[in-house]
């Protein structure tokens, strides 16, 4: 199994921590963002991995190297102007195998890969998309009105949306399409691939899922590092 951790995003928000470091090599539980994905990607089967690099990329390649340490063979995508959540897509399609498992560098998750991969396999879809539900309360009230009258007010509903969690599996066919050098968003590719009949299909994500995007994020995970660390083994698979 190969996947795609994109993980050249500039990290803004967590500022001033990702000044000197990019934000996957961040510590949780004293083990940077980055690794503790990568045992996870190696424990759900995959055996090959690329890497997209940008900002401060030069310290991902020499913090993983090669990949032997954590049982992986790393490849690096190195991206010379951001290319969006997709465009890496661009450089690794003619390298691809069979269903590409993708994923952002700065989530952690206890949904089970593996499983996930296998669910795109079984259903024949072109892209899989990890969804995690959403609840938003309106802070005001809500309106509803019918034939020009005002049928009901609701007082600060609560709407539940499902939204994206950052992890894919996608095929060659939903790929392909993909140019290299050119920047794309995963929304504008999964939109493009419906619109010419493509299947995608959705995974509910109901395990631990953080996006640590923010400062609040990154304190949360470490303050559930035992959780988040433990999935990290220490004796890495010997290829």
């Amino acid at each position: 199994m190969q996947a795609l951790v994109m993980a050249g995003g500039l990290g803004s928000r967590l500022r001033p921590l990702t000044d000197e470091v990019p934000k996957p090599l961040l510590p949780i539980g004293g083990r940077p963002i980055l690794e503790i994905i990568l045992y996870q990607l190696r424990d759900a089967g995959v055996d090959e991995v690329y890497i997209s690099l940008g900002y401060k990329g030069e310290l991902i390649r020499a913090y993983v190297g090669d990949g032997r340490r954590v049982g992986l063979r790393v490849r690096y995508v190195d991206e010379p102007t951001p290319l969006g959540t997709a465009g890496a897509l661009g450089y690794v399609k003619d390298g691809v195998r069979g269903p590409l498992l993708v994923m952002n560098g700065d989530i952690l998750t206890k949904l089970d890969l593996r499983a996930f991969h296998e669910g795109h396999v079984s259903a024949e879809a072109g892209i899989t998309l990890g969804v995690r539900e959403d609840l938003y309360q309106i802070p005001f009230g809500l309106v509803e009105t019918q034939n020009g009258l005002v049928a009901r007010i609701r007082e600060k509903p609560v709407q539940e949306y499902l939204v994206s969690a950052g992890i894919y599996v996608m095929s060659p066919k939903a790929i392909e399409r993909v140019m290299p050098g050119v920047r794309l968003d995963v929304p504008d590719l999964i939109n493009d691939f419906v619109s010419r009949g493509g299947c995608v299909r959705y995974h509910l994500i109901r395990e631990k899922w953080i996006d640590i995007g923010a400062m609040e994020d990154f304190h949360r995970a470490n303050e559930e590092r035992q959780e988040w660390v433990a999935s990290a083994p220490r004796s890495p698979r010997r290829s």
